[in-house]
């Protein structure tokens, strides 16, 4: 008796299936929809196997009371013949601004059976039409700031260097005491500094700025006031001179502005009262007790603007008035005099806000409206705000921050948006007679300064509680003191709907451990290093201030190691007001660490402090567990590196000075991040960020937002990600939109490939296989090799959209570049130039080489394998594409060794040193030789983590299906091997949740499945006989609703439908198991 027979006289037992989890665009009951059509989808439920949807019904309707009743005056699908679930886009009536809409869905099974209505759901939409905006951007009025000039300064260093100087070598060292009055009550410290190249400045032993390539002509504006202490301080610089502008060493210029609190100045300026020196002799020549009196004192060389250095200095204007720092406060009391049938928020800022109505904050996001091109687009959000809404007086209120818009981004300094923070709000208020109210930012609004004294994303946030305006954000607040705010006017064209999930904090985590440095500091240890920030409650005397620094390690003496930061100050500050225990955290930052440094308070206890986990909103959507632990935490650190770094862009880091959305760190990671977590949303948005920083000529940057365009375009494995990140997710989500809407872009992306390099061998430009280890792989190669995957990507995406003379053209151009490259890299005997892992990893992944030549391309990459003993070389770039690479040509044991590796260069080498996020270099810490450069250290990157996708497709098994993306049709094929015993996976796709675990236990195999209603999966079960495999009790062949369908290798292959499956074999095929 076959299965389907069995399945159709067992049907009868199957309950009717019924539509659950409604989605609207990816998202449960969203409000403030952009697009015109909203997709709709759902999942299934339904008992027993083989069960499949053969048609839906959707309705959608402008009541609740309609929707419930079965009406769709909206939309009435119909019964649609048609097996689809997710990514249908609505159809129906031209819908409203603001509007919200009711749906309900119903399907039919396979036996034509009709499901109930779904519960409803529903969705809002935005602001759909520019006339819809009101609104008005508003933001404080600039004021005069008092900054620092160079009139007084000279440009100092030594007359001559001494004789025994070493050929090229010219750093000199610099030195400026100074005193402050105890208890002094500064007001703010700001340097105007420039150097010529490589300089490193310190105040009182800590490294506050450094630039590989600052350049004289650049200055720079430094906040140190809270660097400095009371009593003794020092100004400490070296600085190198390549540049040969003079026969001596290194020069600086600069000047230190003091602005007490009475308004009076004092000017440090560089001049002959510095010391200067060659060489200094000891290691803590940068710090204040440092005996200085061998020094001589420094040269005047010139005067600013004078010969050499007479070229004009560079300080844009937005520079200087960025320095305001505009964290302020802002207010609009009405009257709501009526019942109060809605009440919808639509809100943004150009910088970061925390909307509030009634003392109340609105939403649950933070650092909104994200990281976009301001110059191009701003996104703004919706909120419900129908429970705050009180009769009578009302106050909606916010602060608001520089953010992304005006703050400092990476290592690029600040303003690259505008200087002034600006907000806009547009509240909607539907009252129960039908009548309506709009309150909206405009002149009417007042703003003040509060206890958010500074705020920044990457150097920090300062908070003086004794600041603090108790009902500010109510009605009846004296608002007499505050200002009038400036208006300005508003582009609706750039404002755009909220795309993909917002920045959340999502979870709190309690230290592990609490320690007394012996500098009197407390050091906190969460156990895991995050991006976020903590919440401390303290007491303590008015004025008290609380330092907090972050960091991601500690250095040998227990103390945080903050070098890796670079300029990032990571510091939060806090004052107190003196009444009582007092809680703070901040509003307008966030940092990447593990611990924290803790001063100015005497006793710390650990529920004192709290970890806030900080990152978009992303669903989980991915489990893994192995019979190993250290795999476990290796693949916990990539699914803690994806959280940590998936803030509004894909960053690079959430640590240091960059923090950047580098595009080519995204395009190796995609398919790990898809597995763990729901990105749609995320990368939709992303990906209209690199599209928005698409240069004329075609070309993607390497980063996204391109931040001044300051790097790169077009370059090899970081701008291919305008190609590959959009196929991933279609393959991973079967939705076409993305490659619907970025296809135009990815044309013009292949034209420019097509201009670059008509021969088909691509430039030998860009970053190669970055961080790579003892082995470089030619760039050519590297860069010819993904233009030709580029190419086949784009045949394949052009297939999905019907674009069939598009898909030949480019599949010539895969063709193309296919036979340049063998013709210029590859020898008769298979080898590649650079003879590299990555070169064989990269020409075998992207199908660039014959069977034949393939095979032995094969051979000199376990050889080069062997070569390393047994170690991995590859850095960013082929990381990701090793182990699959081998376990597809049948060497998963040449995989599963690498993967075991517990020895430097491998995955589980950072794991033993106690890792909890993957690492930026293979050895960013090792035993014998302590940290890496600090220029390039991070500990929270996921790049070298994309091995988490093979560990779900290879080592679990789930494959996608290119010929029905999205999960509706895919594989399960584990290669179980290695040290492990076991493995379960389960992921949650668009079409359902699917695990796959198999185990070994007596020498058998066993494999459980499970796959979702409305989907077909081919299971293949690692045996050499199908006789011998069984599913539950029964052969396999006669169990219900498995069908045998060949033998493929070392596998039997069955089809199966939904349901939950065991299988069975003699585990005789595996070559290593560990018995039980």
């Amino acid at each position: 008796m076959t299965g389907m027979t069995k399945q159709s006289e067992q049907s009868e037992t199957k309950a009717a299936m019924a539509a659950c989890s409604l989605k609207t665009e990816f998202l449960d009951r969203p409000l403030g929809i952009g697009k015109k059509m909203p997709r709709l989808g759902w999942e299934l439920q339904a008992d027993g196997r083989s069960r499949t949807q053969t048609g839906y019904r959707i309705i959608v309707s402008s009541s609740v009371a309609g929707v419930e009743k079965g009406e769709g005056e909206m939309w009435d699908s119909g019964r649609v013949e048609n097996s689809r679930m997710s990514s249908i886009a609505y159809e129906g009536k031209p819908l409203s601004s603001g509007g919200r809409y009711y749906w309900r869905v119903k399907v039919w099974d396979e036996r034509n059976r009709e499901s109930p209505w779904s519960e409803p759901s529903y969705w809002s939409m935005g602001l759909l039409d520019e006339e819809d905006w009101q609104a008005k951007w508003i933001g404080p009025r600039p004021g005069e700031l008092l900054v620092p000039d160079l009139d007084q300064a000279k440009w100092i260093g030594l007359r001559a260097l001494p004789a025994d100087t070493p050929a090229g070598e010219k750093k000199t060292y610099f030195r400026r005491l100074f005193e402050l009055p105890k208890e002094r009550k500064r007001h703010r410290a700001m340097l105007l500094f420039s150097a010529e190249t490589k300089p490193f400045l310190y105040v009182n032993g800590r490294l506050i700025h450094s630039r590989a390539a600052l350049g004289f002509r650049k200055l720079v504006l430094l906040d140190l006031t809270e660097e400095l202490a009371d009593g003794r301080n020092v100004l400490a610089v070296s600085v190198e001179n390549p540049a040969r502008l003079t026969e001596t060493g290194g020069a600086c210029i600069g000047t230190l502005l003091l602005v007490g609190p009475d308004g009076k100045t004092r000017l440090l300026d560089t001049d002959g009262t510095w010391k200067a020196t060659f060489a200094p002799n000891c290691s803590g020549w940068n710090t204040a007790d440092y005996d200085d009196s061998g020094w001589p004192a420094a040269a005047e060389l010139a005067a600013a603007g004078e010969r050499p250095w007479d070229s004009p200095f560079i300080l844009p204007r937005k520079e200087i008035d960025s320095w305001r720092n505009d964290v302020y406060y802002a207010r609009k009391e009405f009257a709501a005099d009526r019942p109060v049938r809605r009440a919808t928020l639509y809100a943004s800022a150009l910088g970061v806000y925390a909307p509030r109505l009634n003392g109340v904050p609105i939403g649950c996001d933070v650092l909104a409206p994200g990281w976009t091109d301001y110059d191009k687009r701003v996104m703004y959000q919706t909120y419900d705000v129908t429970p705050l809404i009180r009769g009578g007086r009302n106050t909606l209120a916010s602060v608001v921050g520089e953010g992304w818009y005006a703050g400092n981004i990476g290592p690029f300094e600040n303003a690259h948006y505008g200087t002034i923070p600006r907000l806009l709000m547009q509240l909607h208020i539907e009252f129960e007679d039908d009548s309506e109210q709009l309150v909206i930012t405009d002149g009417t609004w007042k703003t003040s300064r509060g206890p958010i004294e500074y705020a920044d994303l990457v150097h920090g946030e300062i908070y003086d509680a004794r600041k603090e305006m108790p009902g500010w954000d109510e009605a009846g607040f004296a608002d007499d003191g505050w200002e009038p705010v400036e208006e300005w006017g508003v582009e609706p064209e750039k404002l755009t709907a909220q795309i993909g999930p917002g920045v959340r904090i999502v979870e709190d985590i309690s230290p592990v451990s609490v320690l007394k440095h012996r500098s009197g500091s407390h050091i906190i240890d969460l156990g895991q290093n995050i991006s976020g920030w903590i919440k401390i409650r303290a007491s303590g005397p008015a004025g008290t201030r609380i330092k907090m620094r972050f960091a991601e390690m500690l250095q040998e003496d227990g103390a945080v190691y903050t070098e890796n930061l670079r300029n990032a100050k990571q510091t939060d500050l806090f004052i107190l007001k003196g009444e009582g225990e007092e809680t703070y955290e901040p509003t307008f930052t966030f940092h990447g660490f593990r611990y924290v440094e803790i001063s100015g308070i005497e006793k710390l206890d650990a529920d004192q402090v709290t970890g806030r986990v900080v990152h978009s909103a992303m669903p989980p959507t991915g489990t893994l567990h192995t019979s190993d632990p250290l795999l476990n935490r290796l693949y916990a650190n990539i699914v803690w590196g994806q959280r940590d770094n998936f803030l509004s862009v894909p960053t690079d880091c959430p640590q240091r000075d960059e923090r950047l959305g580098w595009l080519g760190d995204a395009q190796i990671f995609a398919g790990t991040a898809s597995y763990n977590m729901d990105v749609r949303g995320f990368f939709e948005k992303w990906m209209i960020d690199v599209s928005d920083a698409q240069l004329d000529s075609g070309a993607y940057p390497d980063i996204a937002p391109n931040v001044g365009g300051y790097l790169r375009a077009g370059t090899a494995a970081w701008a291919d990600a305008g190609i590959i990140i959009p196929w991933t997710m279609y393959l991973m989500y079967g939705d076409r939109n993305m490659i619907e809407v970025q296809y135009s872009s990815m044309q013009r992306y292949m034209a420019f490939l097509e201009r670059e390099s008509p021969s088909g061998v691509r430039p030998a430009e860009g970053y190669g296989d970055w961080l790579s280890i003892g082995e470089d792989t030619p760039k050519d190669v590297l860069a010819t090799a993904y233009y030709a995957y580029c190419a086949s990507l784009m045949e394949k995406t052009a297939m999905a959209l019907a674009r069939p003379a598009d898909a030949r053209r480019y599949g010539e151009l895969f063709r193309h570049v296919r036979a340049a490259f063998n013709k210029r890299f590859v020898t008769s005997d298979g080898k590649i130039a650079g003879n590299t892992q990555t070169g064989y990893v990269l020409a075998l992944h992207m199908k660039l080489l014959e069977p034949d030549m393939a095979c032995k391309a094969l051979a000199h990459l376990l050889d080069n394998i062997g070569r390393n003993g047994g170690h991995l070389s590859t850095g960013f770039v082929g990381v990701g594409y090793l182990l699959p690479v081998l376990t597809d040509a049948g060497e998963a044991e040449a995989a599963y060794k690498l993967l075991h590796n517990r020895t430097f260069p491998s995955w589980l080498y950072s794991v033993l040193q106690g890792a909890t996020t993957i690492w930026e270099r293979w050895d960013g810490w090792t035993a014998e030789k302590g940290f890496q450069t600090p220029a390039m250290n991070s500990f929270n990157h996921y790049s070298l983590g994309s091995v988490g996708e093979w560990m779900y497709r290879h080592m679990a098994g789930i494959v996608p299906d290119e010929t029905e993306p999205g999960f509706a049709k895919f594989r399960i094929r584990p290669h179980p091997g290695g040290e492990l015993d076991f493995v379960r996976a389960e992921y949650a796709s668009v079409s359902g949740r699917i695990v796959s675990a198999w185990s070994i236990r007596d020498r058998k195999l066993v494999l459980d499945v499970s796959i979702p209603a409305n989907t077909v999966a081919e299971v293949h079960v690692p045996a050499d006989d199908e006789a011998a495999v069984y599913e539950g009790n029964v052969p396999a062949s006669q169990a219900e609703g498995v069908d045998f369908v060949r033998r493929s290798g070392e596998y039997c292959v069955y089809r199966v439908g939904s349901g939950d499956y065991t299988f069975a074999a003699p585990a005789t095929v595996l070559q290593a198991y560990t018995v039980l």
